[in-house]
């Protein structure tokens, strides 16, 4: 995705992530084999870690709907822009 922003340009990004919500947080992980399986999702996992391993940088992150959808804005990182 930073190869093809514009250096000035936004990633926006919808995904869901594990919950922050202890009972919630437990169930996904509980289920999140069969899920998995099931669904093809891996519905517990951390989607701004994605984003950081990926050299993007964070702009805005917010949670909402019981911390499970997670919205990101992000940009290209500096040296990936130049690249």
């Amino acid at each position: 995705m930073a190869r093809m922003c514009k250096p000035n340009g936004k990633i926006l990004l919808l995904e869901h992530r594990r919950s922050n919500r202890g009972w919630l947080g437990w169930f996904q992980d509980w289920r999140a084999e069969k899920h998995s399986q099931q669904l093809g999702c891996v519905w517990n996992r951390e989607p701004l870690d994605i984003v950081l391993e990926a050299g993007l940088q964070v702009v805005l992150e917010k949670r909402s709907f019981l911390g499970v959808f997670h919205s990101i804005v992000a940009s290209p990182a500096m040296s990936k822009a130049s690249d």
